[in-house]
């Protein structure tokens, strides 16, 4: 007379004497998760608009070509830059003065 429990150990990955029931059980589960998956995917992909990416790319690579040209480099003075010194002194709180 065996017991389920022994039976249960005699076919358990820790001891590495799989049946070839659980074997194909594990297969089937890991195929569907898988396909599962894969509908999922595919699902989710139909759902983006689709458009030209080059002309969105390129639109979008315009845009910004025109910003960064509209710009223009101006070098800070020094009395500027001590104006900014003295605001974030004036201004700045140490985290014990938080509390």
């Amino acid at each position: 007379m065996k017991d389920s429990k022994s039976k249960k150990t005699k076919n358990s990955p820790a001891t590495g004497n799989l049946s070839r029931r659980s074997f194909l059980k594990g297969a089937a589960t890991v195929g569907v998760a898988v396909t599962a998956g894969g509908v999922l995917a595919q699902k989710t992909i139909k759902l983006f608009p689709t458009q030209d990416i080059k002309t969105a790319y390129m639109k979008d690579v315009l845009a910004g070509d025109t910003v960064l040209r509209s710009r223009e480099y101006v070098v800070m003075t020094d009395n500027e830059k001590r104006d900014i010194v003295k605001f974030f002194k004036k201004n700045y709180k140490s985290p014990s003065e938080k509390v």
